[in-house]
């Protein structure tokens, strides 16, 4: 998809982030379907906002609306560009804890309590390592399961993780891994 790529020297990143947010030009009615906005590291007023579009002529036709505000604005150039590759050096797993039983949920044991209080420790330490970026129970009918998303080059490295989980490793609950090969996330 193409992005509209714009590069802004602002006196006040908050003025003209506030300005942004209220989006007086209406991104959305013109085609944008995300954008992205970055500030320079060495000079925090120097922002770069990608705003991206289904075609290149929505990206165009953005552009040229955009064109008479950037004297106000403080727009320094704008392009439009074209994915030409991407890659990531990790991709989107589901991990799905399995329970020994439908009903575990509310006829846990004391001592299945307590090695579910380590499994949520473990997934606790894996949120904050950047492992996993979420983890919880999912009422299913059917009867409540566990479900992670993990980053991870490969799924052996998901596996691995769920064989250390204390929930696993103490033999009262299975586990599989699914690749998410097409996962969208938020920035």
């Amino acid at each position: 998809m193409p992005v509209l790529q714009i590069e802004y020297d602002v006196s006040d990143f908050g003025g003209w982030k506030a300005v942004f947010d209220r989006d007086p030009l209406g991104r959305a009615t013109h085609g944008v379907t995300r954008h992205w906005v970055y500030r320079d590291a060495d000079d925090p007023n120097r922002v770069v906002l990608n705003l991206e579009f289904p075609t290149d002529e929505q990206a165009r036709a953005f552009r040229d609306v955009l064109q008479p505000v950037w004297d106000v604005s403080g727009a320094q150039s704008a392009r439009i560009l074209q994915e030409a590759d991407a890659g990531t050096a990790s991709g989107y797993f589901l991990y799905k804890l399995i329970p020994p039983r439908p009903t575990f949920a509310t006829d846990m044991t004391d001592a299945e309590a307590a090695v579910m209080a380590e499994h949520v420790r473990y997934w606790h330490d894996l949120i904050s390592a950047g492992t996993a970026v979420t983890f919880g129970p999912v009422a299913d009918p059917a009867g409540v399961w566990g479900l992670a998303v993990v980053t991870a080059r490969e799924a052996d490295e998901v596996h691995a993780l769920g064989a250390k989980d204390p929930a696993v490793g103490s033999g009262l609950a299975t586990f599989e891994v699914h690749p998410m090969p097409d996962a969208i996330a938020r920035s």
